[in-house]
């Protein structure tokens, strides 16, 4: 939930922030941002989360990345990009795609672990 409200926050910071100036900083396009933004988002949940979950979760990033457009749109100092949108929903299906094979084969932090009342 932290990293999803980070990318919405920093899709909405003004363009003169310190945060989407040292963004610009990166080599690349900030296409490729938001695909690495929206497959990290996508693929945390395929890992741990129940394979319906992670699938509506990822239908929920698709539709924030596309408000996010729209939003950005009202700021005044943000574009609405359709590209942008694409990026987003391509990171999401890149983030299933990955993290797919990998289901089952991690084990859960220990935070997120229930302890055995046996133990």
């Amino acid at each position: 939930m932290a990293a999803f409200l980070a990318v919405v926050v920093g899709s909405l910071l003004p363009s003169t922030s310190a945060a989407v100036r040292l963004l610009e900083r990166f080599p690349g396009n900030d296409k490729v941002l938001h695909f690495c933004a929206y497959a990290l988002l996508a693929f945390l949940p395929v890992l741990y989360e129940r394979l319906r979950t992670a699938v509506a979760v990822a239908a929920v990033l698709v539709l924030a990345g596309a408000l996010v457009e729209f939003a950005q749109a009202l700021t005044g100092s943000r574009m609405f990009e359709l590209r942008d949108m694409a990026a987003n929903g391509s990171g999401v299906l890149f983030g299933l795609l990955i993290g797919l094979p990998r289901r089952g084969s991690r084990r859960p932090p220990a935070i997120l672990a229930r302890e055995s009342p046996n133990r």
